[in-house]
């Protein structure tokens, strides 16, 4: 499905970094899957939610209530993403975190954010886990090797969302900025296709 969005964009758009992105791993009809298998029987996988965005999270006040829509849900990295100013219990993989980041936050303040928070991560979680007398398993460069692994599906997602999106009450409520509001995602979208690019070197 990604690859027929991708196709629909391009009709409207040039986009190089689309093109690379849907000529690397969109035609591969099996890309996806790929994904999931990778983890599925790994000894340290981890849980991961697979449609991580803002409306999924539930609150009553300032407290987490619930996270909700967990159908994507599969085995993931053990390098995993732990959000402890959002709920102490939280842990996801590396594809949630490019699922709620890129997705969540304009291009500039991502590019601002990004860094800090993986080193605040990686931070926190070898904190946490030296308390209870563990090692981290694996070293921050290893932690940034899985993000950027994990680039070709925040890219397919990417590209999924802002079609979806696009053409529905999420994006299109009626209201004046209704463009303002599609041109913004379009940017996000824009923005995480162009990393994984230079990530992958396509």
């Amino acid at each position: 499905m990604a690859n027929a969005f991708a196709t629909q964009i391009l009709q409207h758009a040039s986009l190089p970094c689309l093109e690379k992105v849907q000529k690397n791993i969109l035609k591969n009809g099996d890309w996806f899957k790929g994904m999931y298998d990778k983890y599925k029987s790994h000894p340290l996988a981890v849980l991961v939610h697979g449609d991580m965005w803002a409306p999924q999270f539930l609150w009553r006040g300032d407290t987490l209530a619930a996270i909700i829509d967990w159908q994507l849900t599969h085995a993931g990295s053990v390098v995993s993403l732990y959000l402890p100013t959002i709920h102490p219990s939280i842990m996801t993989q590396m594809e949630d975190f490019l699922r709620l980041v890129p997705l969540g936050v304009s291009p500039s303040i991502r590019s601002r954010i990004t860094p800090t928070l993986l080193q605040y991560y990686y931070t926190q979680l070898s904190s946490k886990l030296a308390d209870k007398g563990v090692k981290t398993p694996f070293s921050f460069e290893q932690m940034m090797d899985e993000y950027k692994s994990s680039l070709p599906y925040a890219a397919g997602m990417a590209i999924f969302a802002f079609s979806m999106w696009s053409n529905s009450p999420v994006l299109k409520s009626g209201k004046s900025d209704d463009d303002a509001r599609i041109a913004e995602m379009f940017s996000r979208m824009t923005s995480i296709l162009e990393e994984c690019v230079e990530a992958c070197g396509w």
